[in-house]
Formats: C-alpha cells, sequence, structure tokens
C-alpha cells in the first residue's frame, strides 16, 4: 500500500483574486459556495457581480428549468418544481440534489424568486423564456416581472394558439427575437423586434405581412399554400421600412415571383438567367437575383428550394 501524500500547506498558493477563481467556476457551483454562510454570500456577491451571464428558461408542463449561458459554457442545473399540493408559496434553496431550487404552487411565482435571487447574486444580461404548457396568467406574470426589475428579453417563445393574444404579445414589446409557434393572432404591429418567427400559423394571408414591418428581420414558416406576397413585396421595396431581412418557407406552394418585380428592373446573379429583353420571365429554383428598388437601392432575392428570402440592400452591379 502506498503511503499517503503529505498535506500541501495552503499558504504556498500565490494569492489568486476572488473574481479570478469564480471566473473558472460554473454558476451553479458559485451559488452552492455562496449559500454556505451569510459571509460567504456577501463576498461572493460582491465580485460575481462583475460577472455577466445571459439566462434562459424553459417552461415546459413536466419539465421547468433554468440554463445559464456564459460564453460557451452551458449549464442545466436550475429547477422550478410545480408542485400544486403546496398550500402557501415556498422557496427552498437546497443543493442535496440541484444547487437552486423553488417549490411552488404557481410556476411564475417560482421563477420570479429564482429570477431575483439570480439577479441579486450576478450580472443578468438578458432572459429568454420559452413558453409551453403555461397559462396566460403565467406568461403574462413572468414577462412582466422581467419588465419591472429591468432586465432585457432575448428571445421570446410562444407556443400554441393560446399563448399569443395582444396583451402576451404586447408585454414583448423590445425583445430582440419573437417566435411565434403554431399562432392564432399574428398581429405583432404594435411592437418593435429585432427578429420576428412565425412558423406554422392557423392562418396568414397578405393583410397579415404589414404587421412585421416594425421588424429588422423576418422569418415565416408556412405548411401551407395560399400566400399571395405581391402586395408586401410591393410596400416593402417602396416603404422606408427598418425591415433588413426576410425570409418565407412555403411547402407545396409555387412562388409567382415574376409577379412579385412587376414593373421593376431585376438582374439574375447567374448565368442561367431566362432573359427577354432584359426583362426576367422566369425565376429558376435555387437562384439569386438583384431587384433595382424604385429609390435606386438594390435588393437581393433568393429562391432555394421551396425557400424564398429578401435582403434589403445590396451592392449596386459593377
Amino acid at each position: 500500500m502506498a503511503a499517503p501524500l503529505e498535506p500541501f500547506p495552503i499558504q504556498r498558493l500565490p494569492h489568486v483574486p476572488l473574481l479570478e477563481v469564480l471566473k473558472f467556476m460554473d454558476p451553479t457551483e458559485i451559488i452552492a459556495v455562496s449559500q454556505t454562510s451569510k459571509k460567504s454570500y456577501g463576498k461572493i456577491r460582491q465580485e460575481a457581480k462583475r460577472l455577466s451571464f445571459d439566462l434562459s428558461l424553459f417552461v415546459f408542463e413536466y419539465a421547468h428549468s433554468l440554463i445559464f449561458w456564459q460564453r460557451t459554457r452551458r449549464c442545466e442545473e436550475l429547477l422550478v418544481i410545480h408542485d400544486e399540493y403546496t398550500p402557501t408559496h415556498n422557496t427552498l434553496f437546497d443543493y442535496t440534489t440541484k444547487p437552486v431550487s423553488s417549490r411552488c404552487s404557481d410556476l411564475h411565482e417560482g421563477y420570479r424568486d429564482i429570477i431575483d435571487f439570480l439577479n441579486d447574486l450576478f450580472s443578468i444580461k438578458s432572459v429568454s423564456v420559452d413558453f409551453a404548457g403555461c397559462w396566460q396568467l403565467e406568461i403574462n406574470t413572468l414577462l412582466q416581472h422581467i419588465k419591472h426589475i429591468g432586465l432585457k428579453m432575448d428571445e421570446i417563445v410562444l407556443r400554441g394558439p393560446g399563448d399569443h393574444d395582444e396583451e402576451i404579445i404586447g408585454k414583448c414589446d423590445g425583445a430582440r427575437m419573437l417566435r411565434l409557434i403554431d399562432p392564432r393572432n399574428c398581429n405583432v404591429q404594435s411592437i418593435h423586434l429585432e427578429q420576428l418567427v412565425i412558423k406554422t400559423p392557423d392562418e396568414y394571408d397578405a393583410s397579415h405581412l404589414d404587421t412585421v414591418l416594425n421588424s429588422k428581420a423576418v422569418v415565416i414558416k408556412l405548411g401551407c399554400g395560399g400566400v399571395n406576397l405581391d402586395e408586401f413585396w410591393k410596400k416593402w421595396m417602396a416603404g422606408r421600412y427598418e425591415l433588413k431581412y426576410f425570409e418565407m418557407t412555403v411547402n407545396r406552394n409555387p412562388f409567382d415571383l415574376p409577379k412579385m418585380v412587376e414593373g421593376m428592373e431585376a438582374e439574375m446573379m447567374e448565368r442561367y438567367a431566362v432573359n427577354h429583353g432584359g426583362e426576367i420571365h422566369e425565376f429558376q429554383p435555387n437562384q439569386c437575383y438583384r431587384v433595382k428598388r424604385p429609390d435606386g437601392d438594390y435588393a437581393m432575392l433568393y429562391t432555394i428550394g421551396d425557400v424564398i428570402t429578401f435582403r434589403k440592400k445590396c451592392r449596386p452591379p459593377q
């Protein structure tokens, strides 16, 4: 049996600032260490406030978790447990199984308390929320609380027809990205977004396209045909909207691209253009086009498979 190693006196270690130590720890490890005593919490909080994190919340019917993001590191150890048998709201920090947990009768109360705890300990840059299996009251209350404490909303995901009423969508104003999954209501005209994603809405027609013009980038995925882009295309090309990028996926519905650029100058970027008298009468799939706007600027148009993509500005032809 080998002889045990002699203990290494900790005094021989060079002095390392606490902040540098915290940088090598996962957020949940920092939380666990901070809970060893009030003195530890105060000291670690003082240094941890200099660390910036993005916080992602995934709110599902059977599994509710919070995820920390710091650069490329990911940690999935923060849970909110929905316990309908809890008579009153009660937050428990239990480190035997998970570093942070909240046992509560209302999900939004549990998330609210954990967000407040994390925001007090760390410097939270932004919060992303993915809702599924939640009541509208829970969604509404949680979004309102995030705004109330001054945190930036990064990516908000609303799922199902019941999650997309105008009041909830209105609370997403200013978010970097809003994802509407299977929505019944696509009216986002009153809010400003960096990016809007609409996937398989119940209904969609040209009139809905007017509601996305306050966004800088839009991605729409449709599961059926019957979409007319002519009206939207003309308004977008002629207007001074902020929208810089637009992508639409339409299954089993061919694009009527000649109508979309009717009366405008279009130049195919590839040599396989079907060109008659300087005008393109037939748009080929998997190609790229440059379209001249009425104001003299140029836009890009791509057709890749069943995806049509517009970029508002591109370089003029040389």
